[in-house]
């Protein structure tokens, strides 16, 4: 076996996992199977953008999307767009949730 095949077996085992890991309402998100759309590439910076705002529109049609936040504001996820939010709204929207009870 090379260290490619275990590279190989390690991401595998790792998409698997986070499979496992995903809410039970994931499967209904409109945004499910649209890893490319829902994680823009943004090369170290802010998410903005015509890519972002694709991710919005998901968003927007999405029958989950109340769910997504409350998982997005829980897990504060690092990436993508989450109920129409980058990681860095989600953060704010929590604080300001946090502040305001």
């Amino acid at each position: 076996m090379t260290t490619a095949d275990v590279g190989s077996r390690n991401v595998a085992a790792e998409r698997l996992a986070a499979a496992l890991r995903r809410p039970d309402w994931h499967r209904y998100a409109a945004c499910h199977g649209q890893v490319q759309v829902m994680f823009p590439s943004n090369r170290g910076k802010p998410l903005s953008g015509p890519a972002t705002e694709r991710a919005r529109a998901v968003c927007r049609s999405c029958q989950v999307v109340d769910a997504c936040l409350s998982w997005a504001v829980a897990a504060r996820p690092s990436d993508g767009v989450w109920a129409g939010m980058t990681p860095s709204e989600i953060r704010r929207y929590a604080l300001a949730v946090r502040s305001a009870s």
